[in-house]
């Protein structure tokens, strides 16, 4: 992906359908392989996307859902917004690290002493907004490694810790931000749509029970996304909890095989019961807490409500930024084939059988009827 300036653009989106070059310089889209393995199942890499060879014959129920296709094309969107935020990481450019360990130091210097730190009071500790959606994407870094380790770093935070913490937050950030573009733009924020389609695919999950505590603060954080307006203070978040309880107390009784749900809801209703708190190291509720800036983040500066809502429609549409609508117009009409795909994967009406012929027919449907 070719570089964004984004200096002069302060209070303009980081639209995920854009490009820097002009519409008529830019290089056609390479397609990704795609193929289907019992090893990798859902999965992205750099030049290709898999699924589950089950899904050869069970594409058509929920428990093998080619919704899962959606997440993993959001991790490739993330991805490349990562590269652009982090190109120091690689480059070797100590001094950038610096400058962003001294605004992550400041910004928990401010939440310590305001309880409720909202986006807008973020604003100005940066001077481009590329900067900004650096810092927020290091504070929920610095944040995560003392959730998960208990390690806090923010009084002895430099260049080379907060490279640190980024690395191993990585993965978790990939994930709450894919989780995240993917509930905005292809679930259209559907949030009991979304809930019950991830809920039913992770049962199929190896060590699903292992995991169950990292995807239920993946899914608030989701949830949180597609409620974003309104959440910003620490009691309204307990709703978050309470709506992602109730849909899967739902789901349950509509799947035959529903463990990795009753662990799920022991875990939100034990939280629950309790009085939550940030300051309590490791508790789903504080794991939330350091997501939060990642939503915020892309409320602010990747996600466009004007691209979302005419994306399943497949029509070229110019995004909420006029400057860039004839980039965004061109790009759009290029992958016109692979939303009309993608509207049929996310409309298609899934059962819980595990029907041969009713999947034969809708892998018929996307392979040569173009999703019609």
């Amino acid at each position: 992906m070719p570089p964004i300036d984004l200096s002069q653009r302060l209070k303009a989106p980081l639209n995920l359908l854009s490009q820097s070059k002009p519409a008529d310089q830019q290089d056609e889209i390479a397609p990704m392989l795609g193929y289907f393995s019992a090893r990798e199942g859902f999965r992205r890499t750099g030049f290709s996307i898999s699924a589950p060879l089950s899904s050869v014959s069970c594409a058509a129920s929920k428990n093998w859902s080619l919704r899962s296709m959606t997440h993993e094309v959001s991790h490739g969107i993330v991805s490349e917004v990562f590269d652009e935020v982090f190109p120091f990481l690689w480059n070797g450019d100590d001094s950038e690290l610096e400058e962003l360990a001294r605004i992550v130091v400041e910004r928990n210097r401010i939440k310590t002493s305001d309880p409720i730190v909202t986006p807008e009071k973020r604003t100005t500790d940066t001077s481009n907004i590329l900067q900004s959606l650096a810092a927020d994407f290091a504070d929920a870094a610095v944040c995560m490694r003392w959730c998960y380790e208990g390690v806090s770093e923010y009084e002895r935070l430099d260049g080379r810790r907060l490279a640190s913490c980024i690395e191993k937050s990585y993965v978790e950030m990939n994930e709450v931000l894919a989780h995240a573009v993917d509930i905005l733009y292809f679930y259209q924020s559907d949030v009991e749509r979304y809930v019950k389609s991830v809920w039913s695919a992770w049962g199929k999950t190896p060590n699903i029970q292992q995991k169950v505590k990292v995807y239920l603060s993946r899914t608030i954080s989701a949830v949180y996304a597609a409620r974003y307006g309104g959440m910003n203070e620490r009691n309204t978040r307990l709703e978050l909890f309470e709506e992602t309880r109730d849909l899967l107390e739902e789901l349950k009784g509509e799947l035959a095989d529903s463990a990795h749900i009753e662990l799920a809801l022991d875990i939100l209703n034990s939280e629950l019961e309790q009085t939550p708190t940030y300051e309590e190291y490791s508790t789903l509720y504080s794991i939330v807490n350091a997501s939060s800036s990642l939503i915020e983040a892309t409320w602010r500066y990747i996600y466009d409500e004007n691209i979302a809502a005419n994306l399943m429609k497949y029509v070229p549409v110019p995004a909420s930024d006029k400057d860039f609508s004839q980039s965004r117009q061109k790009y759009v009409l290029k992958i016109e084939p692979a939303m009309k795909l993608a509207k049929l994967i996310m409309e298609y009406n899934y059962t819980d059988e595990n029907d041969s012929m009713a999947s034969a027919c809708l892998f018929h449907r996307l392979a040569f009827c173009g999703g019609v």
